[in-house]
């Protein structure tokens, strides 16, 4: 299954150091996902600013379900697009016999792959840092 990338308001990003997540909060009632972290604007295809660092919240609203693995581990079920897409037809939603109102997203940062059923999302930047981030 091919994937489509989610145009972000930095455009496609793409890359395996392009997203570093430094958290995740899940809230109840009804199930919210919110990852946040910086973006590295040299893999974002749209980013005209100077800053090395973008800051970033991504927020998926009506969580159905969500899993997370390792990106060395990471099976997929079609071909990546890029580090935020969108699958179509998705078989993991069909399977779950999710309503036409799911979508499946997936999010591959630094050291994780999150797939992601929600009815929305959101995706909002902030801070914009200039030095480069140290890798752990």
């Amino acid at each position: 299954m091919k994937r489509t990338p989610i145009e972000t308001p930095v455009g496609k990003i793409s890359g395996r150091s392009a997203i570093h997540l430094d958290g995740v909060a899940q809230t109840v009632g009804p199930c919210n996902l919110r990852l946040t972290g910086e973006l590295s604007s040299l893999c974002c295809s749209e980013y005209t600013g100077e800053a090395r660092w973008i800051g970033y919240e991504a927020n998926f609203k009506i969580v159905l379900a969500y899993q997370c693995c390792e990106l060395e581990v990471y099976k997929t079920e079609g071909d990546i697009e890029s580090s935020f897409d969108l699958v179509p037809l998705s078989d993991w939603a069909e399977s779950l016999g999710t309503s036409k109102s799911y979508s499946h997203f997936v999010l591959a940062t630094y050291d994780h792959v999150y797939e992601i059923l929600a009815c929305d999302f959101q995706f909002t930047l902030g801070h914009e840092r200039g030095k480069k981030r140290k890798s752990t």
